[in-house]
């Protein structure tokens, strides 16, 4: 980790070195809080900083004595202004002439460790919602079978997506995520979300608009071109293909004469000559995910941050608290009624953290600067190298799913048999529409199902 030069006064310089001496972390901090007044221009015009800020970056104690030395030392000025919810925001003005200024370097690891904290997640740009979803991720433990990534948060300036640490992790890494405190983890993932929003921007084709919500856009294209996506390879090279020659094209010959467009515009010839006539002087892309983001972001995120649930947006999809899905799900349904005037559909998989069955370790995807030297500590004299131990038997996590699985079948049998009795033909889309239940699972289970209710009738007979 390479050390930090900031700016200081030589007057501070002498003062800091004779007072704080070989004790380097109180040397540094204090040295940073002037760097930081500095910085903001403390010394033309008193300034605001918040003690929520103060203590994330100095720590919950440190940081009043910090700002004493310097006001009984005559070189801060500090002044109480206001408190928004729990927090104190106070008026700084720097005292000291910085006319001329001396570089010092800060050599103080967990201090610079927090320096790159807000340079790498853009913490003073962030909305508060946004800061809780940092602090979420903050949370989250990953089983030290994967290296830890980095951790780091921006939001993208043309679209409003939020990329952060998750946004990039593999799903096989993602699902066995842990949270600190144990709560049970999954992630609910919005359908066909930028075509959903691409039907919300033109919002006249129905025909596109009831494959597009009733999940089976894909297989009505793939059908038409003769393709077979019912493996998930398949399906996800499918999906790349299409984006890449109509969605997200802007050359109006490629997406009319590719094997792609023909398909498209013979199923959903509305929708086509939208996208052929749109501007191609503006990214397709761009717009959509606009608009996703306006949908997922601005609006599901904030609420469900503002009603208290732990959420973690990844574009489209949220980490969740599994607990809170029946309330997770109706602010995400009140708010795509507001924006789209409908539904969209969602799926839902639950996280499986344990990996190993004899035990397995988990590391934080952040640790505070002084909380990690305070760990190293403790590992000198413990022969578990973990910041965090599960035992578990050998079906955790597999007794989990089979229940979860179990469940869904029980529901699937339910929707199948109202469907019988009120004389329906039974369909995959009518038992998805009774049961609620994801359509590759109602595939994966209707027939046997169907056999076993047949069956079971002959045998009553």
């Amino acid at each position: 980790m390479n050390p930090k030069t900031i700016k200081s006064t030589q007057e501070i310089i002498n003062l800091l070195e004779s007072d704080f001496k070989d004790n380097l972390h109180l040397k540094d901090k204090h040295f940073y809080f002037i760097d930081t007044l500095i910085r903001h221009r403390a010394d033309r015009k008193s300034i605001y900083l918040s003690s929520k800020l103060l203590k994330k970056t100095f720590g919950d104690r440190p940081y009043k004595a910090i700002v004493n030395y310097f006001v009984d030392n005559g070189i801060v000025e500090c002044t109480q202004n206001y408190q928004d919810s729990r927090y104190y925001y106070n008026k700084y003005k720097l005292l000291s002439g910085v006319k001329k200024l001396v570089e010092y370097q800060l050599t103080y690891k967990p201090l610079i460790k927090i320096i790159d904290y807000f340079h790498q997640t853009n913490y003073n740009s962030l909305l508060d919602f946004e800061k809780q979803v940092l602090h979420n991720i903050e949370q989250l433990q990953l089983p030290s079978n994967f290296d830890v990534p980095s951790l780091y948060m921006k939001k993208s300036k043309n679209t409003g997506r939020l990329f952060h640490t998750l946004t990039n992790m593999p799903e096989n890494q993602r699902k066995h995520l842990k949270h600190v405190d144990n709560i049970r983890l999954g992630e609910l993932d919005g359908k066909n979300a930028q075509l959903v929003m691409l039907s919300d921007m033109f919002n006249d084709d129905e025909v596109f608009n009831d494959a597009v919500y009733g999940g089976e856009f894909y297989q009505q294209l793939a059908g038409e071109m003769g393709i077979d996506i019912s493996i998930d390879s398949k399906k996800r090279e499918f999906k790349r293909k299409f984006f890449n020659s109509i969605l997200f094209n802007s050359n109006r010959a490629v997406i009319a004469n590719s094997k792609y467009g023909v398909a498209f515009k013979k199923l959903y010839p509305i929708t086509f000559h939208h996208l052929i006539d749109m501007d191609k002087n503006i990214s397709k892309a761009s717009q959509l995910q606009s608009s996703e983001s306006n949908l997922f972001i601005n609006n599901i995120t904030r609420d469900l941050v503002k009603n208290g649930m732990f959420a973690i947006p990844i574009h489209d999809a949220f980490i969740i608290n599994m607990d809170d899905i029946d309330k997770v799900q109706k602010i995400i349904n009140d708010n795509c009624y507001s924006i789209l005037g409908r539904l969209i559909s969602m799926s839902i998989k639950e996280f499986c953290p344990t990996i190993d069955i004899n035990g397995t370790t988990y590391n934080y995807l952040y640790e505070k600067g002084e909380a990690k030297e305070e760990r190293k500590e403790e590992r000198k004299n413990n022969t578990h190298t973990a910041v965090y131990m599960v035992q578990s038997d050998s079906m955790v996590g597999q007794n989990k799913k089979t229940a979860i699985m179990n469940e869904k079948i029980n529901v699937i049998t339910a929707a199948i048999k109202t469907l019988m009795e009120d004389n329906q033909k039974i369909t995959v889309r009518k038992i998805q529409e009774v049961s609620g239940v994801a359509k590759s699972t109602v595939e994966k289970h209707y027939k046997q199902i169907i056999y076993d209710l047949n069956n079971q009738k002959e045998l009553e007979i």
